[in-house]
């Protein structure tokens, strides 16, 4: 079994559900798991994702609020418009 292969596998299926930062949280914790356990891995040819994926947030638009607020479970919820 070749770690370092099966360790970018589990990064190429990580980064689909989980955000950066968090694979490379995991990561962190796979790598102290081989060196105690004595598996040997170079870590230099893996390359592990970096946390500069950055998402801007926007505000919703008057029309998306106004979908959002009709899904309100209660007129007390509801702002008017």
């Amino acid at each position: 079994m070749n770690a370092g292969y099966k360790v970018d596998q589990f990064i190429d299926h990580a980064l689909e559900k989980y955000a950066h930062q968090t694979v490379r949280g995991f990561l962190f914790g796979i790598k102290k798991w081989f060196a105690l356990n004595g598996v040997k891995v170079d870590w230099n040819q893996i390359e592990f994702p970096t946390a500069a994926e950055i998402r801007v947030d926007r505000a919703p638009s008057k029309e998306e609020l106004k979908i959002l607020l009709r899904h309100a479970s209660s007129a007390r919820d509801r702002l008017p418009f």
